[in-house]
């Protein structure tokens, strides 16, 4: 009940929480202290780059943080795709997707 007045609010704008949706290799990105660069601070995946040897567009580009700005990881799951509360959530965290 509370969750359906709180979607309420959101969906009419009333209350606004900031970023809703996974903000990795969009809004942020982690430099480890070697330099190298993550899409986020939980990824334990391959890095994107290295900021001290590589160019911020090769890093930006990175395959990994393209899939992640265009929500590769929802492309196959049919039921977020048709989920009226995609909107406000985008699927959650990328993390709980990979393979």
């Amino acid at each position: 009940m509370v969750f359906s007045h709180l979607l309420q609010a959101v969906q009419s704008h009333r209350v606004c929480f900031g970023v809703k949706a996974c903000s990795a290799a969009q809004y942020s990105m982690t430099i480890e202290p070697d330099g190298s660069v993550i899409p986020c601070q939980s990824w334990l995946k391959e890095k994107v780059g290295n900021i001290l040897r590589d160019s911020w567009e090769s890093i930006w580009n990175h395959p990994v943080c393209v899939g992640f700005r265009e929500k590769a990881y929802l492309k196959n799951r049919k039921e977020c795709q048709e989920c009226e509360h995609l909107p406000e959530c985008y699927g959650g965290c990328p993390l709980e997707y990979s393979p």
